[in-house]
């Protein structure tokens, strides 16, 4: 690890320019290439056109986990400032469902279900909306897809799926459904030998939410053999909450001495509930004094105490606060430093304790050895937006001796949102052109929101040849947008590069200030990209005409999926090794912690303990 630094940077400027693109390329040629930046929102799996799906091999270090927590890993800006794709259809607002036939497009909605990438949470959304809109007869036909029963059409299964996947994609829709049925469902696949299947039915129960399904899961918490569904068991307790699932959660942290996933799991499930829970009984029991939340604190395993040092944080109690200090000073283990840098995002921190946190994350920021707790330290200071010491450490720290710093700060210049750092994202952007430095920046000018950025960010969108830089200049462009912007967006809709086309769709899905008049003229000119030669920007297209008042388009996104140079990223997939790469497993922390702010999984290889 004594060269991490190095090996870093070397690892992404590789993986930055594996996405470079030429004019107009056909995205079958192009396996390695996705719709989406290298480093994803599901970190290890890559889908190639024609072959099933085979999750990355588990890594000798942590090195790929911390890249993704670092120079693509702030992905949460993409949900956090996606306009119009994150608006939740009004309940009556149904008359659109008319036009899907539930055989054939349940298994579609389910494709999409899974998407990760630009867009996902929105994405997602919509599928699982037109699920719901459906009721009893989707429900019908993820339980024939469940029970592998279902007789999968041409236009209807995905080329780079196979059947388990869309099986547990069913289980996993029927948590988002709800309902006795689907609870019925759920509970009778909790047998199931495939460890995958038991861990999408916790998952289900828990978003459920039935105070029955406790026993079953608490069985589940202490005598399943696999990691990932005991994980997964702690995550679906801590959602249906009260003192029985306190109990529950305590009883499974004695009894996993040989899981520390689980155990990590556990102590966020206890953050969850300190977090959330509608007991005040049940939140004070999480952080009392013979809570497990403090033996997790102190646990051998790093991932264990980087969970506990989150929840901590999640509590948002003023009396935890010394506990998150005192870890990023003392502990021992960088990432457990780093984690507990990212607490610090959830707690309401009383105004006379701002000084001594602001010195402790600018002490982390300049001094500690390592460079990623240095990085987030960094970012961390953006919570303090009119502090003039925490302004001018990251001003400070934009000069570090690490890029992954530098990308961070800029970052947290964005977030910080005092226009006298826009200068500075600038100069980060000229010298770091072709660099992951490059895109921080851009991201960073987007947070600003200064449109006096927009000419130089439009002038040059055209001439970018690599995706990553693609698609922040697209989110700078949308967040500096003035009302009239989208007009010169709207060009690139008619650009020979089908990269550009792409991502100006995707510009205009991320941008917010649209009067009526205006949504009307893009749904407009974007019902033209029906016809396009590429599948994915058809997708695109059809989704942003959907998202901004246009339900007919919905039919034509699901159309769009089953043609080969539709480019897929799948979120279901737990590989042999049981280390899953999904959202829903760290959804017990994420959900808490606010968008810009939150982590990533506990899930490291053995050998890093």
């Amino acid at each position: 690890m004594r060269m991490v630094v190095l090996v870093l940077f070397l690892l992404c400027v590789v993986a930055f320019a594996s996405c470079s693109h030429t004019a107009a390329p056909d995205r079958t040629d192009t396996p390695g290439i996705s719709n989406t930046p290298c480093l994803s929102n599901t970190p290890g799996i890559s889908i190639t056109p024609g072959t099933s799906v085979t999750p990355a091999a588990p890594q000798t270090s942590a090195l790929k986990d911390i890249v993704r927590m670092t120079y693509y890993g702030k992905e949460d800006w993409w949900n956090a400032n996606n306009g119009h794709l994150l608006n939740v259809l009004p309940s009556e607002e149904r008359s659109y469902l008319t036009a899907l036939d539930p055989q054939k497009d349940v298994p579609r909605l389910l494709t999409i279900s899974v998407y990760r990438g630009l867009f996902d949470k929105g994405v997602q959304e919509i599928a699982f909306d037109a699920l719901r809109g459906m009721g009893d007869k989707a429900v019908d036909v993820l339980i024939s897809i469940i029970d592998r029963k279902y007789t999968f059409a041409v236009d209807t299964k995905h080329p780079w799926l196979n059947e388990d996947q869309y099986a547990d994609a069913a289980i996993r829709a029927l948590g988002y459904i709800g309902g006795a049925g689907a609870q019925q469902v759920a509970i009778r696949k909790l047998a199931e030998k495939s460890f995958s299947d038991r861990f999408w039915v916790c998952d289900a129960l828990g978003r459920i939410g039935n105070q029955a399904s406790l026993p079953l899961l608490e069985k589940v918490l202490t005598t399943d053999s696999d990691r990932s569904v005991r994980s997964a068991a702690a995550e679906a307790i801590a959602r249906i909450g009260g003192m029985s699932a306190v109990a529950a959660l305590q009883k499974g942290f004695a009894e996993a001495k040989e899981f520390p996933e689980a155990r990590a799991f556990i102590a966020a499930s206890i953050g969850y509930i300190g977090a959330h829970d509608a007991s005040e009984a049940a939140r004070a029991a999480a952080s009392a004094p013979e809570s497990v939340i403090w033996a997790a604190l102190a646990d051998e395993s790093f991932k264990v105490r980087c969970a506990a040092v989150v929840a901590l944080g999640q509590m948002n109690r003023p009396e935890l606060l010394d506990a998150v200090l005192s870890t990023i000073e003392k502990d021992g283990n960088y990432l457990v430093r780093d984690h507990a840098c990212a607490a610090l995002a959830c707690v309401s921190i009383p105004p006379t304790d701002v000084e001594r946190v602001v010195n402790a994350l600018v002490k982390a920021a300049k001094t500690d050895k390592e460079f990623f707790v240095r990085g987030h330290a960094a970012y961390m200071l953006s919570m303090f937006k009119d502090n003039a010491a925490a302004f001018a450490a990251v001003r400070g720290v934009l000069s570090d001796k690490s890029s992954d710093v530098q990308a961070m700060a800029a970052y947290s210049l964005g977030l910080l949102g005092n226009h006298e750092g826009g200068m500075d994202l600038k100069a980060l952007l000229q010298k770091g052109k072709g660099t992951p430095r490059a895109y921080a920046a851009r991201i960073g000018l987007g947070l600003l929101g200064d449109e006096a950025n927009i000419p130089d960010l439009v002038d040059e969108f055209a001439d970018l040849n690599q995706t990553q830089e693609l698609d922040s200049a697209a989110f700078a462009i949308a967040k500096c947008a003035t009302p009239d912007t989208y007009a010169d967006v709207l060009k690139f809709m008619d650009n020979e590069d089908i990269y550009i086309r792409e991502y100006g769709i995707k510009c205009l899905g991320m941008m917010r200030n649209l009067t009526d008049e205006t949504r009307a003229k893009i749904i407009t000119k974007l019902a033209e990209r029906e016809a396009d030669e590429d599948g994915t920007i058809r997708f695109f297209a059809a989704v942003v005409r959907y998202a901004m008042g246009d339900r007919k388009a919905l039919p034509i996104a699901l159309s769009a999926l089953y043609v080969e140079n539709f480019q897929f990223i799948d979120g279901t997939v737990v590989d042999s090794d049981n280390r899953t790469y999904m959202a829903e497993l760290t959804g017990i922390v994420n959900d808490t912690m606010p968008l810009m702010y939150r982590v990533k999984p506990y899930y490291w290889p053995a050998a890093e303990d």
